[in-house]
């Protein structure tokens, strides 16, 4: 939910990247959680953010484009829970359905955060509350009210999040990687990779593995680069289904030269 919200305010979408900017990526090694109490279910969260340091920011009347990142990250969190909360009550009380949740973009709905909040209420649906309190030495002018999500509302979250996704274009992106694991039903044809590797340009480096289909002249080659130890590059849509990454309608592969020379470029595919 941290990550969902850090992004938010770099890239307003209705549905963030898979890839996490710098910026969210160095935020989220600074931030730390707190194990749950015995016999408790509450997890803390931390944060850090930067103290005032000086009369002048004292007199800011504690505008949001003023503040620290890491503070803006912390209100975003409070905001787009708060919206989420609102989107997903007005949709079960009213006719307003999405439009409920699209209207509150603005105020950092995504499909990420919602699939955040259902995600943390667990397979069982147990009701979930998020309180907020703010650092002493960088205060702020507003309210601390908890928000609370009661069992049902999360249905209508977890609906509203399939549907945005639904309606935004998935985001095309070249993975690179050794490919592990190869299979298909025939001698020839269509055939199922599975590469560990990362997505280019991802500040994470490591997505795991990512599962894509290859036409059969690709699906040799990839038997070939398999066999030799050598990398592979794909494009493609990325979807994300719970843990699982694939690459969708394949835009273009490539076996990597071993010297990643300037002949190491992607064959593109008829269309």
């Amino acid at each position: 939910m941290v990550a969902a919200a850090a992004m938010s305010l770099e890239i307003p979408r209705t549905v963030l990247p898979a890839r996490r900017t710098q910026k969210t990526s160095d935020l989220l090694r600074k931030v730390l959680a707190g194990p749950t109490a015995k016999g408790s279910y509450v997890v803390s969260l931390w944060i850090p953010v930067p103290p005032r340091l000086s009369p002048e920011e004292d007199e800011i009347l504690f505008a949001f484009e003023d503040e620290p990142f890491e503070r803006n990250v912390g209100l975003r969190i409070q905001g787009a829970a708060a919206a989420c909360h609102d989107a997903a009550e007005l949709a079960l009380e009213t006719d307003a359905g999405l439009d409920a949740f699209l209207s509150r973009v603005d105020n950092g709905v995504t499909a990420n955060i919602c699939e955040a909040l259902v995600g943390m209420s667990g397979e069982e649906r147990t009701p979930l509350m998020l309180s907020f309190a703010w650092a002493l030495d960088r205060p702020v002018r507003t309210r601390s009210d908890p928000v609370a999500f009661e069992s049902r509302l999360m249905p209508v979250l977890e609906s509203a999040a399939k549907e945005i996704r639904a309606l935004t274009p998935e985001e095309e992106v070249t993975v690179r990687g050794n490919v592990v694991r190869l299979h298909r039903a025939a001698k020839t044809g269509k055939g199922e990779i599975t590469i560990a590797g990362y997505v280019v340009g991802d500040y994470d480096d490591h997505l795991g593995h990512i599962v894509t289909v290859l036409e059969d002249v690709d699906y040799q080659s990839a038997i070939k680069a398999h066999q030799e130890f050598r990398d592979v590059e794909v494009t493609g849509p990325l979807i994300r289904k719970g843990s699982r990454l694939s690459l969708q309608e394949v835009h273009h592969f490539a076996v990597r030269a071993t010297d990643s020379g300037p002949d190491d470029q992607p064959r593109l595919l008829p269309q």
